[in-house]
């Protein structure tokens, strides 16, 4: 059998039958899974798409950690309403990037910056925002001094199986990750919650820690809702009592 062009062949009828009915039932699949995605709301299409981008190295326990770009060990999560009382429904159409940590081996190679542009790219596709807080970090064990891996098979033993314990690096190293975050496309926005008001803005621009990525698709009345946060020089929440 030959496929001379779009519905035409040669060859077997029987075969040329069932050929066209696959490709009529992947047709019929691709829409309903269209229809499946355009019916979710926004944060729920990012995680679906999300998953469906990549793979889940201990699912069970850790449902929203991914294997990103190879070596890249990543976690997302919802936004709770109860941390944001002045944006309605933020877990409607917002996620965070929790963490992400690329192998040590493979760190300065650009990983990084294709897991954030393929996290655009969700964002675009799901019409939904993410943000992340800039807290770079590492691992150790027992206290030890830091460790590095070499694999990623290494990395997801010592944070998902053995749990190491994280340490923070300095706000020197904060500064350089922010600015990475900026050449990314990412905008800062205050995402102090209802609970850190007045207590961890305690100093000027702490907000310069924060970051969001906002698609074109995003529905203007979600977008609308953000407008008080982005307002940084305004907005109570970036400011000491």
């Amino acid at each position: 059998m030959k496929q001379l062009g779009p519905n035409l062949y040669k060859g077997n009828f029987d075969d040329i039958v069932a050929l066209r009915n696959l490709t009529l039932l992947a047709e019929d699949k691709k829409r309903d899974d269209e229809r499946r995605l355009k019916a979710m709301l926004p944060s729920d299409r990012f995680l679906t798409i999300a998953s469906e981008t990549w793979r889940k190295p201990m699912r069970g326990t850790y449902p929203w950690t991914y294997q990103a770009e190879e070596y890249g060990l990543m976690e997302i999560n919802r936004m709770y309403q109860k941390d944001f009382p002045d944006i309605d429904q933020i877990s409607d159409f917002m996620i965070q990037m929790r963490s992400l940590y690329i192998v040590d081996l493979y760190q300065g190679q650009g990983i990084g910056r294709k897991i954030i542009n393929r996290m655009k790219n969700i964002a675009e596709k799901s019409s939904c925002c993410f943000c992340l807080f800039v807290h770079p970090f590492g691992f150790t064990k027992g206290g030890d001094l830091p460790s590095g891996f070499t694999t990623f098979s290494e990395l997801t033993h010592a944070a998902l199986i053995e749990e190491w314990e994280i340490f923070y690096h300095s706000e020197f190293d904060a500064e350089a990750t922010a600015s990475f975050y900026k050449e990314c496309g990412l905008t800062n926005i205050c995402l102090y919650s209802e609970e850190d008001r007045g207590e961890k803005a305690d100093g000027l621009n702490k907000w310069y820690f924060h970051f969001i990525y906002i698609p074109d698709s995003l529905d203007h009345d979600y977008r609308k809702r953000l407008d008080y946060r982005l307002n940084l020089e305004e907005c109570e929440y970036c400011k000491p009592e």
